[in-house]
Order: structure tokens, then C-alpha cells, then sequence
């Protein structure tokens, strides 16, 4: 947090007006100071070499922004983007001896992080940062450059931005994924916060890192993705210093890969977070362990009634039903359980027939509780875009009906005794599909199609036992509140 505070000090003292205290490896060092722990070293990646790479990645944009590579030598630096002078100058600072070692471990480790730095200046990072300072408080322009609504350092998103379209560009030269792989593996020996010890409080993980390279690779190495990075194209309403936030690709599934990702990693992978992840994991997924949906619905039965050992004639209903839901288990997890708790009505009457002509004889208006544990499988992919994510389900469990109220009505034709209505089981299945936002804990809708073979059981004073197996389909909506 000190070295955080330290950047923005420095960004503020460059407006205008405005007066701080001077820091090293600022604006102001553009050429390599006298550092003693650079004394000595050499410096053989000279301006014009990086200058011709940041021109070559450059050319594949519409706008293509003045950016001026610069040599420099401040301690525990290795390359940063950074706007400089009252005209808003683009430069990339970089240690020549880092990017001459990197390069000796790995052959595209220098192309990869002037990419990475240049996309700091495409993605309008440096802007942005700019922009939010200028006129703001310091503590103000802190919560506004590196806090984000879902939780995540807005800094954590601009880092694996960054990634993503300096992949994308060194794809573009021809990279391959064994020379990824080489450039990670030589990283944690050059700079410190590469290091999985040694982790920096500004940065995402080394291992979240590799895992979002990874994931990225799949995506961006595909030709028919390649082209939704050419993403600063000039268009109505565009912020001319900058790349839009919305409608980014990049943007859009940085933030909520690295979010699904954080959610769902494994033992390994938490092994392998900082700090500042671990609290935004578990802030992330604190939410997702248990839930509570209100439900809805409309039920669909049809009853088959024994008296006895006769078969009676019955009539078909429909009724509405609702209730609460509730869930344990990461919405992310293929398995979880679930409770139904629901209140529903069934009314049907029997039939007899007299002559050629149907009558009602009786009429069951039955008011119920049911209580449904069942077990759910998910296939809900995660899409990266705006923590969204969809798909299908499906569920089997039990169904315990419970009665509340029994309206029962003998139309004289038959002598029937009164009944009572007695608790049952059955067993329930059912398909759904869920829609579900997770940065809002409200933004989650399900829809289910369930069967049960729904059995009632009557007992009278007489010698007539009366039972119904209901075929019961209810489509059910659902919307979760917590």
C-alpha cells in the first residue's frame, strides 16, 4: 500500500498547480540515473531496438499513439507505461539489463513486456488514471484508480488486461506457446514481484497470471478472435485519450474471468494467490455457499383414484403454487442440495356414470404443504462477459406432502363418508435452466419443469379406503434474495 500511495503521489505532483514531494524513477529521470546497484551492468538493449519493437506492435491499431521507449535504471524496476509532461507525452521506461536477461531465458520475454506496457497506453490505463487524480483528493483518487465495485483492484484488472493484448500481439508476431511458457519460467529469477515468494501488493499473482495467460491462449490463438482486439478503433462517443471501459472485449473478459476464476480455483491455485486475492476470494464467494430463492409456479395434475378396489373416473386440475427455496453448495459445482419449502392447492372431483350422461359425484379441494430435498447437477457454464453465466440442470430428490386442509364435498349421489387426508411420499425429478449475474447477489433466475408421481391417501370410518397417485408437472420460477 506505501508503493501504491507512492505512484499516486507522483501522478498527482505532474498536474498542475498541484505540489508534492518528488519521487525517484518519476518523469523527471527520463534518462538512466546513477543508481549503484545498476553500476556496471550492461546495457546493450539500446533506445532504438526498443523503439523499433513498440512501432511494430503499434501498427496493428487504428489510432496509433505516439509512445517513446526510454532507458532507465531504478532500482527494482523492470518496465512501466507512464504518461509524462503537460501534453500528456506516452513513454515506456524499461531497464535495458532486465530486458537483455529476460530475452537471454527467453527468446520473445522482451517482446512480451514492452507489449505488455504498450497495452498500458492502448487500454488507456494510464489515461484513466490520469484523468481520475486530476481535481481529486489523494485518498479520493485511491479509492477511484484501484477500487472496483466488484471487490477487485481496478489495478489487479489493468495488469491482466494488459496480459491479455500483450499475448495477443506477440501472437500476432508469430509467438508460440512453448516461448510463453519459457518467458514464465525465466521471469521469477529477474524481477522480484515475479517471484511466487517475493509477491507485490500493486500486481495479480504469478500463478493467477499463468492461469489467465493460459486460459487467454485458448481464446485469443484462434483466428476468429483474434480481430475483436483491434479494439481501439475509433467510434461515436469514444474518449479520443482512451479505449472506452464498455464495450472492450478485453475488459469484459478479463474482469469476469478473473473473478470465476479466483471463485473456483483449486488447492493449487489458492496455494498460489497473494494476499490481497485471498480476501477477494473469499469476498467473492461468500455469497455462493448458501442461497435462498423466492418460487413461483403453476402445477399440472392429474389424478388416477381408487375406492377400494375400484377405479373412479376423475377430472384433471390445475392450481398455483409458491414458497421459498434454499440451497447449500458454489453455484459453480456441478453438485449441490436443495430444499423446496411450498404451499399448493390440488382440487379434483370424481365421476360416475349415470345412463349415458357424466356426473360429479365428489369434489377433493386439498391444501398442502410439500417439502422437497433434492440433489441438483449443473451444467452451468461460466461466460466471461459481466460475471454471467447460463445453462442447464437437473434434479432428482422427494417429495413430502404434508396436508393442511381437506375441503371435501358429496354431491348425494353416493353415501360417501367425510375422508381425511394423511401424509405421503414420492419421489420427484426434474429439468431447469438457470440464468445467474454473480457481482450482484439478487441478479440469479431459474426455471424448472419437475414431475412427481404425487400420492394422496384418504381414510374414512368406512370400509373404503381412498387413494390418488397424482401425476403432478409444475413449471417453476425462481429468483434468489440472498
Amino acid at each position: 500500500m506505501k508503493r501504491l500511495k507512492l505512484v499516486l503521489l507522483l501522478l498527482i505532483s505532474l498536474l498542475p498547480g498541484v505540489a508534492f514531494p518528488q519521487v525517484d524513477c518519476g518523469c523527471q529521470r527520463v534518462m538512466p540515473d546513477d543508481d549503484p546497484n545498476f553500476k556496471g551492468q550492461p546495457e546493450n538493449y539500446e533506445e532504438k531496438e526498443a523503439q523499433a519493437v513498440i512501432d511494430s506492435y503499434r501498427s496493428f491499431f487504428f489510432r496509433q499513439y505516439a509512445i517513446t521507449a526510454s532507458k532507465y535504471a531504478c532500482s527494482g524496476k523492470s518496465a512501466y507505461a507512464k504518461l509524462c509532461g503537460s501534453t500528456i507525452q506516452r513513454y515506456i521506461f524499461y531497464n535495458p539489463d532486465f530486458l537483455t536477461r529476460l530475452r537471454a531465458g527467453a527468446s520473445q520475454g522482451d517482446q512480451f513486456v514492452l507489449a505488455h506496457e504498450i497495452a498500458h497506453h492502448l487500454l488507456g490505463h494510464t489515461v484513466r488514471a490520469y484523468s481520475f487524480i486530476r481535481g481529486k483528493g489523494q485518498q479520493e483518487a485511491i479509492k477511484l484508480v484501484y477500487e472496483s465495485t466488484a471487490t477487485i483492484p481496478e489495478r489487479h484488472l489493468h495488469e491482466l488486461e494488459a496480459d491479455a493484448l500483450a499475448l495477443w500481439l506477440v501472437i500476432k508476431k508469430g509467438a508460440k506457446h512453448d516461448d510463453l511458457t519459457a518467458i514464465f519460467k525465466a521471469l521469477p529469477g529477474i524481477v522480484p514481484f515475479y517471484d511466487r515468494d517475493k509477491e507485490s501488493d500493486t500486481h495479480p499473482s504469478f500463478a493467477m497470471r499463468e492461469r489467465m495467460l493460459e486460459r487467454q491462449w485458448e481464446k485469443i490463438s484462434k483466428s476468429d478472435y483474434l480481430n475483436r482486439y483491434r479494439a481501439d478503433k475509433p467510434g461515436p462517443g469514444r474518449n479520443p485519450r482512451s479505449i472506452a471501459r464498455k464495450g472492450n472485449p478485453i475488459e469484459e473478459d478479463t474482469e469476469g474471468a478473473y473473478a470465476f476464476e479466483l471463485r473456483t480455483a483449486d488447492k493449487a491455485l489458492i496455494k498460489g494467490l497473494n494476499e490481497d486475492e485471498k480476501v477477494i476470494r473469499d469476498s467473492l464467494t461468500r455469497h455462493a455457499r448458501f442461497f435462498a430463492d423466492l418460487v413461483i409456479g403453476e402445477q399440472f395434475q392429474r389424478p388416477m383414484l381408487t375406492r377400494g378396489n375400484n377405479t373412479v373416473a376423475t377430472t384433471d386440475s390445475r392450481s398455483l403454487l409458491g414458497g421459498i427455496r434454499l440451497g447449500v453448495g458454489p453455484w459453480y459445482k456441478a453438485s449441490r442440495a436443495e430444499i423446496d419449502v411450498l404451499l399448493a392447492n390440488s382440487t379434483f372431483t370424481t365421476q360416475a356414470l349415470f345412463g349415458s350422461e357424466a356426473r360429479t359425484t365428489e369434489r377433493f379441494n386439498s391444501t398442502y404443504l410439500q417439502v422437497r430435498p433434492r440433489y441438483v447437477y449443473s451444467r452451468m457454464a461460466h461466460r466471461s462477459v459481466n460475471y454471467h453465466n447460463s445453462g442447464w440442470m437437473a434434479t432428482a430428490g422427494l417429495s413430502v406432502t404434508v396436508p393442511l386442509e381437506l375441503q371435501y364435498v358429496n354431491y348425494g349421489v353416493v353415501a360417501y363418508q367425510s375422508p381425511t387426508q394423511q401424509a405421503t411420499l414420492a419421489p420427484v425429478v426434474g429439468v431447469g435452466y438457470g440464468f445467474s449475474n454473480w457481482q450482484n447477489r439478487n441478479g440469479h433466475f431459474r426455471a424448472w419443469v419437475l414431475y412427481q408421481p404425487q400420492s394422496f391417501r384418504f381414510t374414512t370410518p368406512a370400509p373404503d379406503p381412498i387413494r390418488a397417485t397424482v401425476h403432478t408437472i409444475s413449471l417453476e420460477l425462481s429468483a434468489r434474495f440472498w
